[in-house]
């Protein structure tokens, strides 16, 4: 379909660069396959501001970039002025009445057709532009994350998580009329999403980044298995937690497992520093020779939302996989055909020893072609052209 070539804003609440969260992934490759057909302008919220590298990698696809710089003091000082509204925290987190004036000039500017925002926490941004059609892209549904953490956190801070859920389930529906367009990835976040007309929310799963479209690197990889995931993430640090103190004292002390990722706290670094069987490598400069450099895949998820981007990676290099029925749920792979499932410490300790000691060829082969088959870039973003092309036509 040929597409009239648009001027596209695309609102984000991080720089999205480098590729270290599942947002800035999502919001990268958004922007790659939107530039291919529009004028994107990009208009982010940082807490400093970005190196020259972000930048370029930025300006190879955009028109144009702006940002602005909200350091963290404000932002902490904005969530105090949260405990006397009804928005979430993260939404008073990530707002600027001075942000939101230079989002508006550069929207004049520009000429702007059309407003691609990603998530609920960036809406106040442009909510009320009404003259301009717009999509919003929950991505997940963020009250139900927040509502499975609650259980996981110190009893003193409980009170403020099942807050902001609350709020965040009543933003996340209110939200939903001020835009013209609704995407979310996957149909389980979709049905947490409180609102009449959420079956209208239009499914917009993830893809794979091209440098995980080449077959595994190493032929004779140190470690038996990986977790590779963003280590600030209370998601992945639960999972890692769980390895350490759960999972391994039931393998057995044969079994050594990498874990990789972009800024790991001090707790986490001393649990693995702490475990003769784990091995931690900080912010990877090759990603896929991290993955790669093992001879399975570990994700032992137990909260959390939305698809799990280090599924499809580590699937797509060939890695056979074992992960939860939570985390599977959005992927949808076909268990013992393309990824193994495990629930509990004792059956995720009995499948890793399946994994390890059995020919895992066809799993790995099955789960490869599995996500390569069903989850790219490109045709998760057709929808959204043809949305673009439909509304600015009309309008």
């Amino acid at each position: 379909m040929d597409f009239d070539r648009k001027q596209v804003a695309v609102v984000l609440s991080r720089f999205p660069y480098p590729l270290e969260k599942g947002d800035k992934l999502r919001a990268y490759f958004h922007i790659v396959e939107l530039a291919k057909h529009h004028d994107v302008h990009l208009f982010c919220i940082n807490p400093k501001t970005p190196s020259k590298e972000q930048i370029d990698a930025l300006e190879k696809h955009c028109v144009s970039v702006e940002f602005a710089v909200i350091p963290l003091w404000k932002s902490m000082l904005s969530c105090l002025f949260a405990l006397f509204s009804e928005r979430p925290f993260q939404s008073h987190y990530f707002y600027s009445y001075k942000a939101k004036r230079r989002l508006k000039k550069m929207i004049e500017e520009k000429r702007v057709d059309y407003i691609f925002c990603q998530l609920i926490r960036m809406a106040a941004y442009v909510k009320d532009m009404h003259e301009i059609p717009k999509a919003l892209d929950y991505m997940d549904a963020f009250s139900a994350g927040m509502r499975r953490r609650t259980a996981t956190e110190p009893k003193y801070l409980r009170w403020i998580y099942k807050m902001e859920s609350k709020r965040l389930l009543r933003y996340e529906s209110l939200m939903y009329e001020y835009f013209d367009h609704h995407y979310i990835i996957t149909e389980q976040d979709r049905e947490e999403i409180m609102h009449a007309h959420r079956n209208k929310i239009e499914i917009l799963t993830n893809g794979i980044s091209p440098i995980f479209l080449a077959d595994k690197k190493i032929s004779n990889p140190e470690f038996d298995l990986s977790f590779v995931g963003n280590l600030n993430y209370p998601p992945n640090v639960l999972a890692v937690k769980r390895i350490i103190f759960d999972i391994l004292p039931l393998v057995g002390n044969q079994v050594c497992i990498l874990i990789a990722g972009a800024q790991p706290g001090q707790e986490l670094k001393s649990w693995v520093n702490n475990c003769a069987q784990t091995s931690l490598l900080e912010s990877p400069k090759d990603i896929v020779e991290a993955y790669s450099n093992s001879r399975a895949f570990l994700a032992p998820m137990s909260i959390g939302t939305g698809l799990q981007n280090k599924l499809l990676e580590a699937m797509s290099l060939g890695l056979p996989c074992i992960t939860t029925p939570l985390a599977n749920n959005a992927l949808g792979a076909e268990p013992n055909k393309e990824i193994l499932l495990a629930e509990s410490n004792q059956e995720l300790a009995t499948a890793i020893e399946k994994i390890l000691n059995e020919d895992q060829s066809a799993l790995a082969k099955n789960g490869q072609n599995y996500v390569r088959t069903h989850f790219s870039w490109q045709g998760s973003v057709q929808e959204v052209l043809k949305k673009i092309q439909q509304s600015t036509t009309t309008n």
